[in-house]
């Protein structure tokens, strides 16, 4: 199946894949949904990372910074270890930290940009699931009422191209009918004539 969630910029099709995550992981937790790509795990929108980093800097207050540090200490020391060859937990304990580097980003775009298509209309972002052919019809119903992402199967996209296909080639008859009548019309100058050699045409259409 496929998951496709757009939106004017990345950050906005992030926060409509974002909230229908939930429903995804009790689907595989149900064993409804086999496996499916995790985009929204690496790729954050703004606002969800910025409600991250919140969690982050509220779960690291001065007591445990200070216990964390303390044990830090007392175990390299233990070990024989110098203080100065490791990089400090400290530094990971800043007030700006986890924040997400724009390498980093760069990095998780190139390894899913096939996922990610921009266009003039905005962003795309494509998850797959893998789902039984027994459970496909479920999982697409239970999605049914989701706009933004909208769920979709390769059958179902099949079934769209054939319906604009025989919708384009009706209208496309349908000209081409009427300018074959309209030349006949002008050649022989009479409707009936006109009528009568333009029907053994029709029904042989």
């Amino acid at each position: 199946l496929f998951c496709i969630s757009e939106g004017k910029n990345l950050d906005e099709a992030l926060n409509h894949l974002a909230s229908v995550q939930p429903r995804l992981d009790s689907l595989k937790q149900q064993h409804q949904v086999r496996k499916y790509t995790r985009i929204g795990s690496f790729l954050l929108s703004d606002s969800i990372a910025q409600h991250r980093l919140q969690q982050w800097n509220a779960f690291w207050t001065p007591a445990k910074k200070e216990q964390l540090l303390h044990a830090y200490a007392n175990s390299a020391q233990a070990l024989g270890l110098n203080l100065t060859a490791f990089r400090s937990p400290a530094v990971w304990l800043l007030p700006d930290h986890p924040h997400r580097a724009q390498d980093a980003d760069s990095v998780f775009r190139h390894l899913f940009r096939d996922l990610i298509q921009e266009d003039r209309t905005g962003v795309h972002v494509l998850t797959l699931l893998k789902v039984t052919q027994s459970q496909r019809k479920q999982v697409l119903h239970l999605f049914s009422d989701s706009h933004n992402p909208v769920f979709t199967d390769r059958q179902a996209v099949t079934q769209q191209w054939v319906h604009v296909i025989q919708d384009d080639f009706y209208k496309i008859l349908f000209l081409t009918s009427f300018m074959v009548f309209f030349t006949i019309l002008l050649s022989y100058g009479r409707i009936e004539l006109a009528l009568i050699s333009f029907l053994p045409m029709v029904l042989t259409w």
